[in-house]
């Protein structure tokens, strides 16, 4: 359900969004450019797909959970029917403060609504 929720947000608000079980991640959650080539594992795969050095990624303080900001995704951290408490992220690319306010509600109700979730910290940060 967390990631139907989500995929449903994301075709409504055109938006990339994905979630990383919290249970899983060791250490913060980072979003980063590599310096150097790391070992990925995506999603059903056993065998080492490495990063490019200077790829985009999202990580915790061990492993590579993504590529390419959101697009391909490990198995660790992954959301499964057993995931109590997750942490959502998406990337806002060029929106106005209209749209920032409209995606942050709609996402809000959603959880509400459809996961019957408590949103505990709905930020959004500008760089």
């Amino acid at each position: 359900p967390i990631v139907d929720t989500y995929n449903a947000i994301s075709m409504d608000l055109v938006l990339p969004l994905g979630a990383y079980d919290l249970s899983i991640l060791e250490g913060n959650l980072q979003l980063r450019v590599t310096t150097t080539s790391e070992d990925f594992y995506a999603i059903g795969s056993d065998n080492n797909d490495p990063t490019l050095v200077n790829e985009i990624i999202y990580s915790d303080e061990k492993t590579v959970l993504t590529r390419q900001f959101l697009w391909r995704q490990a198995d660790k951290g992954k959301i499964t029917n057993q995931t109590k408490s997750f942490v959502f992220v998406n990337e806002l690319l060029d929106m106005g403060e209209e749209q920032v306010a409209n995606a942050r509600k709609k996402i809000e109700d959603k959880f509400k609504e459809l996961l019957n979730a408590e949103v505990v910290n709905l930020s959004i940060q500008r760089k």
